[in-house]
């Protein structure tokens, strides 16, 4: 009988070490990995770093974290939709980012906007029907973008759709490895994952899944494909030039599943990575002007979504915005990793060795 129940033990703490080694929680029936909806991992320690608990979060319960999460953004309502904590939810394994219609009426001013800049009519606008890919040729992305027309745009998408914004409480991300599951929203307002902090940023993607115009032209055709990056400072000295916006083609449309995006951060250089595989980087230090260590500072991390090219791909529809099946941006999990740091070696034993 003793034996019997040592056995037991000996499994049941064999079995509890797996769990601790891989991150697993026995209460969450999600114990393994999903593999049927795209590339995916168990949560296992990574070789020279540590988790950052804070900035990490496998979204297996049914509510947000509001300890680590705000479900709006503390000092910006949003690009062209406004970030609306209703449409912020943990449900089914996963962080849901909607996108929404927040008023009719606004939308149909919206719309009349549009309509009136390209055609020179005044007339009513059907939303139930309208859409960008209706003015064919006639689509100016050029008048579309100029001021003031686009900051109205702006200022009328703000009081017509509802986007969603996650950020975390503290700005306390920093360098290390950063990587998300993430599976992209159908229509046409960004699914973004991105750090802010200290007047720079890392853009680790700006993605969308499709985009509303008639146009057929490859630039147009790449949109559900492309992983977009980019890294901005926001007090250059005069003429500065940019970083070179980093862009990759998936092999599969971003979002028909879930795919891992991972980003490197560390004090001379970023690199960005697709299902563990590297795609691209920038050396921080390549622009003389800029001191790389500025891109030091302690940042914000940020998912949301945007109407961040409607002049160039187009407003969201009415359609587009009500349905469920297409206007939300899932995140399965995102884990934060720093890096390790070095414990002393005692000068008396490094001289024995």
């Amino acid at each position: 009988m003793f034996r019997k129940l040592t056995m037991v033990f000996i499994t049941f703490f064999c079995f509890g070490k797996l769990l601790l080694l891989y991150g697993l929680d026995i209460t969450n029936p999600r114990i393994t990995p999903r593999l049927d909806d795209g590339y995916n991992k168990p949560l296992i320690d990574r070789s020279g770093y540590t988790l950052v608990p804070e900035l990490s979060d496998e979204f297996g319960g049914t509510k947000l974290n509001l300890n680590k999460w705000r479900p709006h953004m503390k000092n910006w309502k949003g690009r062209g939709a406004e970030f609306t904590p209703s449409n912020v939810s943990v449900k089914d394994g996963c962080l849901n980012l909607k996108s929404s219609i927040k008023d009719e009426q606004f939308l149909e001013e919206l719309y009349s906007t549009i309509d009136t800049a390209l055609t020179g009519i005044q007339r009513k606008i059907n939303i139930n029907t309208w859409s960008p890919a209706d003015y064919g040729e006639k689509w100016d992305a050029k008048k579309l973008s100029s001021q003031p027309l686009y900051d109205s745009l702006q200022d009328l998408g703000l009081k017509a759709i509802g986007a969603a914004a996650v950020e975390s409480r503290n700005e306390i991300a920093k360098a290390g490895y950063y990587e998300a599951r993430i599976k992209i929203s159908e229509i046409a307002l960004s699914s973004s994952f991105w750090l802010i902090g200290g007047g720079t940023e890392f853009d680790i993607t700006e993605s969308m899944g499709t985009h509303t115009l008639s146009e057929e032209s490859d630039w147009l055709a790449r949109t559900p494909y492309e992983i977009q990056s980019a890294i901005h400072y926001h007090n250059p000295p005069p003429k500065t030039s940019e970083f070179e916006k980093m862009k990759y083609l998936a092999p599969k449309k971003l979002t028909e599943e879930f795919f891992i995006l991972g980003f490197l951060w560390d004090e001379a250089e970023t690199k960005i990575f697709y299902n563990d595989q590297e795609i691209y980087g920038h050396d921080l230090s390549s622009i003389p002007e800029i001191d790389p260590k500025i891109f030091s500072s302690l940042k914000r991390m940020i998912f949301d979504c945007e109407v961040l090219w409607g002049p160039w791909k187009g407003w969201p529809t009415k359609a587009q915005l009500s349905n469920l099946e297409i206007n939300t941006y899932h995140i399965d999990w995102v884990r934060v990793w720093e890096p390790k740091k070095k414990s002393a070696v005692d000068p008396l034993i490094k001289r024995l060795n």
